[in-house]
Parts: C-alpha cells; structure tokens; sequence
C-alpha cells in the first residue's frame, strides 16, 4: 500500500478546472420541487443474480436488510419486503447493505409519490477484498466542481481505483432561504451536476451552508418550515439523503446528518439523531469497526471520525476538523462543541486545538489557491491507514 500512497503523491498536482456556467432559472417551483414528501413506502431488498437492477423469478430477498428514510429505520422480513411508514414527510429512502454486497443499482430512491410500492433495492453478493482504499474530502464550498475534478484525475492514476468516495459537507457558502429560489437551484443544481460525473460511489452529509434557512434557537413560521425546501429537504431533491449507513469490508460507514428541526428550533445533537446513529451500531455484527463521517460533532462512539468545518490549517487544528485513528474511541460532546464555538468566537483560528497523534489536517478548496485536501485511506483486517494530499 506505500507504494499506491507514493504514486498517488507523484500524481496529486493537477490545476483546478473552471466550474461549468449555471443556465437560467425560473422562480416557479417544478412538480419535483414542489412535492411534500413521502408518508408510506414499501418495496423489497433482493439478490440480483444477474444484476439487471429487477428482480427475476428465483432471485431470493435479503433478508434483515435496513433502510433508512430520515431518522426512521425499517427492517426487511424473511422474503426482503420492507414496509416503512411515518408521521413526517421524508424524501429519500436508501438501502444500508452489508458487508460481503454490493448495490447493483441506486443505493438510495426518491419517492415521487404520498404512498408508493415497488421501491426494490437489488444486492450483489461479493468477497470484500482487503486492503479496500477510499477517498474522504471535505469543505469544498464553492469549488466542488474543480475538487470533484482536481480528485478523479488523481487518483485514476492510482494502481489500485478507490472503492467509493465520502465527502463531509459544506458545498456551497453563506446562508440561503427558500425564498432564494434561483440561487438554490444554481448551489444544488452545481453539487448534483458535479457528484454525477463521479466515477465511483459517492456518499456525502450535508454542513451547516448546506442546510436552508439554518438559524440558532428560531422557530420559523409555517411558510417557511414546511417550505418542500426548507433545512435539508432540498438537499435530499439534489442531492441524496442527509443520514445513511452501509458496510463494506467489515467496517460500517454512517453518514449523520447536520442537524434535525425540533420545537426548539435547530438541533445538531437531538434525541433522534443519537437513538438513530446508536442503533446503526447495535445492528452491526458484534466487533464490526465503525467509521463515521458527520460535518462536525460526531454524536456516536467510533473507531474513527471523518469530518470537516473548522477550515483550520497546520499540525494543529479545531476538533471539529479532525480524522480520529482509533486515539479517541469516543464521541464529540455537546460540551466540547460548545467550548470549541465559543474559543473561535473569542480569538477565531489563532487557537486551535491540538489533536493528539495525528498531524494531519484538511483545507477548504481554494483557500490558498491550491486543490482541495482529501485524504486516502487504506482499510487492512487490523487496522486503517491514511496519507492526506
């Protein structure tokens, strides 16, 4: 593996890409747009032996298969069938398979419909190969179309491709409303055009610029909360689902979302997201390590965490912007995230906080002119190793 981490070093030098120019938008909302979300969906998770993307006669469920639609979770019976119903509207429904398969088509659905049936997942089964690379970047904001680019590049040079790809947020700058419609569609429409050009699986959670009309302690009236657009709503209609989970290697991947909307207003450590990421784990196979990718305050125990947000530089850096090797075992708390805040408020970036062990750090895409930082990182039987570009 040093010698994949060497080539890539030789080859990591490519010049950003100018991000394609956004067309003209209407302020009407289209029927995708405007549709309320899901309350009722039920389909079946199956083996696709031929891996044509139906199910055929013969082809077996999976089953004990999650799926995730939001924080709700839904298990799959005997034969594969799912049913997965909520009070909440929800957008995006996505399949959490485990380790030893492989999606053979989407990974995760949009409902186009209130009630809808028939939204099947096919898996393929498949050996995990160890040692598996995947690549982690973060905080591209703007610059996600040359980042997405600027990585592919490199690492097509690479003797071994990455597995799959796992970004930790913020891809846009600044706050937005829904009341922003033109520049929403051109922030998301950027992030859904450039992920599609992605030759591997891409797996992202949204940051806080990523979320519409993110505000402290507010309580936002009817006509915006319940906006088709609102917090991460648009987020999962451009993009994909803001929590998800899935095995590969005998390592579990979570994906947790920024935050959820509560009667208190915005909520990055709420009861919901916690139960939810907790249970991921519990579900996993007894000694199943977890890596979990979150845009910052990681809410769950895990052997490592891969986030973003602080922008911070140099050997020593914010928390927040931190790849936990298993040094930490534990979570981010409410506390700390607090404590963190209100140091950067006081002295912002002068007085970051060390991290033991770990050197390395990541950069926003163009802060300083040069590409994106990312990381590649190597998952072995024992253990993971990564070299940071």
């Amino acid at each position: 593996m040093a010698a994949i981490f060497a080539a890539w070093a030789t080859v990591a030098a490519g010049a950003p890409m100018d991000a394609p120019a956004m067309g003209p938008t209407t302020p009407t909302l289209t029927a995708d747009e405007a549709f309320p979300g899901a309350r009722r969906v039920s389909g079946t998770v199956f083996w696709d032996a031929n891996e044509n993307r139906r199910r055929d006669p013969g082809e077996a469920g999976v089953a004990g298969a999650r799926l995730n639609a939001g924080l709700r979770t839904a298990t799959a019976g005997a034969d594969g069938a799912y049913v997965l119903e909520s009070p909440d509207p929800f957008f995006t429904i996505a399949v959490s398979f485990p380790s030893g398969s492989w999606p053979t088509g989407p990974w995760f659905r949009r409902p186009a419909k209130s009630i809808e049936e028939h939204l099947d997942f096919g898996l393929r089964k498949e050996t995990p190969a160890l040692p598996f690379v995947f690549v982690h970047f973060t905080d591209p904001h703007t610059g996600l179309p040359q980042a997405v680019d600027n990585i592919q590049a490199e690492c097509a040079a690479l003797p071994v491709r990455p597995r799959f790809y796992l970004c930790s947020g913020d891809l846009r700058s600044q706050t937005v409303s829904v009341t922003e419609l033109d520049k929403l569609r051109s922030d998301f429409g950027m992030m859904h055009d450039a992920f599609a050009r992605m030759k591997a699986p891409v797996f992202v959670v949204p940051g806080n610029h990523d979320v519409v009309d993110l505000k402290s302690n507010v309580r936002f009236p009817p006509e915006i909360a319940e906006h088709p657009l609102f917090g991460q709503r648009a987020w999962e209609k451009w993009v994909g689902p803001a929590n998800w989970s899935f095995q590969c290697g005998g390592v579990l991947f979570i994906g947790q979302p920024w935050a959820e909307y509560t009667a208190t207003g915005w909520d990055s450590f709420s009861p919901a997201i916690k139960k939810w990421a907790a249970d991921e784990v519990a579900a996993a196979p007894s000694g199943t390590r977890v890596v979990l990718l979150c845009h910052a305050g990681g809410v769950t125990e895990a052997d490592w965490i891969l986030s973003g947000h602080s922008h911070a530089q140099g050997p020593s850096y914010g928390r927040a912007n931190r790849l936990a090797g298993g040094q930490s075992g534990r979570h981010y708390t409410r506390e700390e995230w607090n404590k963190d805040n209100e140091r950067r408020a006081e002295a912002p970036f002068v007085e970051p906080v060390p991290v033991r062990n770990d050197p390395q750090h990541l950069r926003r895409f163009g802060e300083d002119g040069c590409p994106s930082g990312y990381r590649l990182v190597a998952v072995y039987p024992d253990r993971m190793d990564t070299f940071y570009k």
